[in-house]
Order: structure tokens, then sequence, then C-alpha cells
């Protein structure tokens, strides 16, 4: 039978990507109704723009409650520029094992992903780089089926390090569904 985790009804017009802060991984945690079910799809939103990102699937490290080993050796590349991104992964059989296990969206850092801002900090106007893809979130109270699957929410730092996500990030529901078997 397939379920779906993390449902949600429609793209949110607020937006996540690495700005200003040092991360090259957010992971959502995930948990399944039964043990061993096979990943078929992936669905998120994000700002419609041409965006180059990869796909992770981490175990669930029972210690620091975080991302532990990677799931799959196989590199999952999406290249899109649709808000709604539905992408079939049935071709890369990813089985998770146990019930646990976090979904990490990957930045690419490169100039195809790459896009300028302004911003205004303590007065005074800024010029950065951020980087596709601007990952869709809203907040848990809004619109979500199954708020326990975004319980939580981490990134890799650049030195290999997974630390919590920024507090004010926290009680948001990253518009990220997977489709189960």
């Amino acid at each position: 039978k397939n379920v779906v985790l993390n449902q949600f009804n429609g793209c949110s017009l607020n937006y996540f990507s690495p700005a200003l802060i040092s991360f090259s991984q957010l992971a959502c945690y995930f948990k399944t109704p039964e043990e061993n079910m096979k990943v078929k799809e992936i669905n998120l939103c994000k700002l419609a723009s041409n965006s180059l990102f990869r796909i992770r699937f981490y175990l669930y490290d029972s210690t620091s409650k975080g991302p532990g080993k990677d799931i799959s050796d196989k590199v999952i590349e999406i290249n899109s520029s649709k808000r709604k991104v539905e992408e079939n992964l049935e071709k890369y059989n990813i089985i998770i094992p146990g019930r646990e296990f976090f979904v990490a969206i990957e930045w690419i850092f490169t100039d195809f992903n790459a896009f300028k801002m302004k911003a205004k900090i303590n007065k005074k106007q800024i010029k950065y780089i951020a980087y596709n893809p601007n990952i869709s979130f809203k907040d848990l109270k809004e619109n979500v089926n199954d708020a326990e699957s975004q319980e939580f929410v981490w990134v890799l730092n650049f030195n290999g390090k997974w630390e919590y996500l920024n507090p004010q990030f926290r009680s948001n529901n990253f518009l990220i569904s997977l489709k189960m078997q």
C-alpha cells in the first residue's frame, strides 16, 4: 500500500535558502508507519526558478536524534525550474531500514544556482549572494496533515557537523513530502 508522509496542500510564499548562513544541507525528520518501506516519490515546493540540487536520505541517529549514516550511495540530482517538483525515485530502490529517517536537500553552490540579493542589516544596505533552491515552508499550524514528521530539522554546516536549525525556523513545516510503499 502507498502512504504519503507530510502531505501538504498548496505551496507557500515563504522560502528558505542558504544566504548569510553557512550550511550545505537541510534535513527533515520523517517516520514511516511500518519498517522497511520503499521511497517511491518526493514532492516539494520551491521558488519557481532554475535550480539544481540533490536529495539525500539519512538514518535516524538515536544518540544525537539527528541525521546519521547515508542510506543511499546513489546521487539523486534534480534540475527543475518548476514551483512544485514531483520526482519519481523508484529507480533508486531506496529502502528505509526501521521507521525513522531524514530527507535532506543538498545545495549545489554553482553560478547556475546563484542569485544576488539586497538586505538591510542594522540600517545598512548590504549585497550578498544566495543560492537556489528556495524551499517553501508553512507555519506548523497552517494546513499540515502530519506535523510530527517535521519534529526535527537539522542543517549540515561547512565543517561537516549536523546542528539544529536556527530556532526561528524550527516551528515551520518544510514542504517536502514522500510517497512510500
